[in-house]
């Protein structure tokens, strides 16, 4: 069911096309500033204590939701199962690259700089070779983050695990360049939560 789940959930991104309108997450930043706002001058908001009081209740209203609907026809949890993972992936790499390839080769300034904006963190070399380079790098981190890794959490914890990964990828993006602890404690939790899909990634590709 996992399988097939999937193998659905990436059947429609692409006879559909690019499905990023679906993947509004606005609402999880609303709900992070309103519990921060009214947590934060406790103690134990700082930390993976927040992080976790952060995460809980989304998960637990799906995981809520879910039961739910399985109560009523298993067929409206698998259905429930493919809108999560299509709504935990990030954007369409190939209509992206797509439309920086054709941005490139018209000289299209505004869309190469929309577009490498959100591509790569910093500014890119002058240099061809060292562009080029960090070019393919970042490519395959943000396939790895936005489709490797959701994968991976989704046949691990199934639909929860696939919503965990994007909340706290959503957050990682969030605190990026921020400090204090419970920044770092969010930047940890995406690193584990990275680290084994990225080590199979890199296993598949030196097999290959």
């Amino acid at each position: 069911m996992t399988l097939i789940s999937i193998l659905l959930g990436l059947a429609l991104e692409y006879f559909l096309g690019a499905l990023d309108h679906l993947r509004n997450r606005d609402w999880f930043d609303q709900y992070n500033r309103w519990l921060e706002n009214r947590c934060s001058s406790h103690a134990l908001w700082e930390g993976p204590t927040g992080v976790i009081l952060t995460l809980v209740p989304p998960l637990a209203l799906l995981v809520l939701i879910a039961h739910l609907l399985s109560s009523v026809s298993i067929v409206l949890t698998f259905f429930l199962a493919i809108a999560v993972f299509v709504y935990s992936m990030g954007p369409d790499f190939n209509t992206l690259l797509n439309g920086y390839i054709d941005a490139l080769e018209s000289d299209d300034d505004a869309a190469i700089s929309r577009i490498e904006s959100f591509l790569f963190r910093e500014e890119l070399s002058d240099n061809k070779e060292e562009r080029d380079k960090t070019a393919i790098e970042t490519i395959l981190l943000c396939a790895h983050e936005h489709i490797f890794s959701v994968i991976f959490w989704f046949i691990t914890l199934g639909m929860v695990g696939a919503m965990l990964y994007c909340l706290v990828t959503r957050l990682a993006d969030k605190f990026e360049g921020i400090h204090g602890d419970y920044a770092e404690a969010v930047n940890n939790l995406h690193h584990v939560l990275m680290w084994p899909s990225a080590r199979l990634q890199a296993l598949g590709f030196a097999l290959g």
